[in-house]
């Protein structure tokens, strides 16, 4: 894979997201994405919305461990083992958790995670 096919596929990804950014808007959901290898988060604005990110915070970047964070206490856990576990077998996985947010709110009501793990040959 060469420059000229990142570069493409980046252009596709980002048309892609431009898409589906007013459906979740609408719909009220967000999405969030892990860089494996970097160990970043990035959220889409809603999904900061949904978990209290302030706009500081979101751009500082937000990292595995802070993400659990933004699970409830009790749901922590479960969490953590359902995402390893979907990063080390690649399979998807399907998990409904509450959050507590930044400024210590818990959210009444529940998340739901469904997570598709990619492979990149890069």
């Amino acid at each position: 894979m060469g420059i000229d096919d990142l570069v493409e596929a980046r252009r596709q990804a980002d048309a892609l997201v431009s898409q589906i950014r007013p459906l979740q808007d609408l719909s009220g959901v967000g999405h969030w994405t892990f860089d494996v290898k970097l160990g970043d988060v990035f959220c889409s604005s809603h999904c900061q919305t949904i978990l209290g990110l302030t706009t500081e915070a979101a751009f500082e970047g937000l990292t595995f461990d802070a993400l659990i964070g933004c699970c409830h206490p009790d749901d922590q856990i479960a969490f953590r083992a359902a995402l390893e576990e979907a990063l080390t077998d690649g399979k998807a996985f399907h998990l409904t958790h509450r959050i507590r947010r930044q400024s210590g709110e818990d959210r009444e009501g529940l998340v739901t995670q469904i997570v598709t793990i990619a492979q990149a040959n890069l």
